[in-house]
């Protein structure tokens, strides 16, 4: 009993075929259609009614983002070789915060992003702050061209301790 179901008889329509859009713009009749002549279309055919609506031929956002990722290392790199530079990764990490953000304000709920958004952040803020001993001048740059706020980074760097906010009424314990 077991075994592939029995394929079903193939039976001639005796009502007619509902006329499609499709075959409407190919231009076929009713009666081309019920008498089963041979027609064939090409892409170009039945694409034609859909080409002439308004199609949005933007770039997808991760083509965008990995376009963005290959300028930030061909500007920041410091020879040709360089892939991991100091200043090439802040860059590229810079590029790729900016994309998860973007992504993050259009979808609120996704958890998994907002974590590794967290994560790359510190990643880049640790990298800023070896920049910052290396090489002040780039880190200015750096830190310009991608506008990061660097007021935490260079406290840290300077030595600088911030005062808790609820001890600061003079009390000390």
């Amino acid at each position: 009993m077991g075994g592939a179901p029995a394929s079903r008889p193939v039976v001639a329509r005796s009502r007619p075929i509902a006329m499609s859009d499709t075959m409407v713009a190919l231009g076929l009749t009713q009666e081309e259609i019920a008498e089963g002549e041979d027609w064939t279309a090409t892409i170009a055919e039945l694409a034609g009614p859909m080409i002439d609506e308004k199609v949005d031929m933007a770039p997808v956002r991760p083509y965008v983002n990995k376009q963005a990722m290959q300028a930030a290392l061909e500007q920041w790199r410091v020879h040709e070789n360089d892939v991991g530079s100091t200043q090439v990764q802040i860059a590229r990490l810079s590029e790729r915060i900016k994309y998860l953000t973007e992504h993050q304000a259009r979808n609120k709920k996704d958890k998994a992003t907002e974590r590794g958004l967290v994560k790359l952040a510190n990643h880049r803020r640790k990298l800023l702050k070896f920049l910052i001993e290396d090489d002040l001048e780039v880190f200015e740059k750096i830190t310009a061209a991608y506008g990061i706020r660097t007021r935490k980074i260079v406290e840290e760097s300077m030595g600088v301790v911030r005062r808790d906010k609820s001890r600061s009424n003079g009390a000390m314990n």
